[in-house]
Formats: structure tokens, C-alpha cells, sequence
């Protein structure tokens, strides 16, 4: 059944969106994603590359701590060789 032009599917959901725009819907659901404008942000790019790999997702608690060096660190783990990260996973992991 159309009315007005939409369906009445589309005009409930309009109708739950509470008067806010498709734009801002979609980038409240990125932010519920973890996501800025719908782009993964480069912690969740870092998250997984850890993640998909079997060497460092054992040190994932590490790596993926919120280091003080922020973006930096995210990139770092983004470009580095899984050697180096696992070499410096486990310097930081000695007691």
C-alpha cells in the first residue's frame, strides 16, 4: 500500500525516526558501530588486523590497550611487521 508517494513501511520508519533526517540516522548508527561517518576508525582497523592475525591476537589485550600515544599507536600497528609488534608486545609484557 502506498500513500503519499512511500510505502507505509518507509512512513513507520520515518515515523520512529522522531523528526531527525536520513543523515543523521545513519550517523548515529556509525557512532553505535564505532564508526565516524561510516568509515571504521583506525582503532577498529588496528582490532582487526590483530584480530585476523594468529600471532598477535594472543597479545590483543595488550596491543589493543588504550595507549596514551592514541592515533600513533593505531597507525603503528597498522603499518608495522608482526614481528615487531610481537617483539614489543612481549617487552611489555615481562614483569
Amino acid at each position: 500500500m502506498h500513500t503519499d508517494g512511500i510505502t507505509s513501511q518507509a512512513a513507520a520508519i520515518l515515523g520512529r525516526m522522531g523528526g531527525r533526517s536520513i543523515s543523521d540516522a545513519k550517523q548515529t548508527a556509525a557512532r553505535m558501530n564505532g564508526q565516524r561517518g561510516g568509515r571504521p576508525t583506525l582503532r577498529d582497523q588496528a582490532e582487526r588486523r590483530v584480530n585476523n592475525s594468529p600471532k598477535l591476537v594472543s597479545y590483543h589485550d595488550t596491543i589493543m590497550y588504550d595507549w596514551p600515544e592514541g592515533n600513533a599507536h593505531w597507525r603503528w600497528i597498522l603499518t608495522a611487521r608482526i614481528s615487531e609488534i610481537v617483539d614489543w608486545a612481549e617487552t611489555v609484557d615481562r614483569p
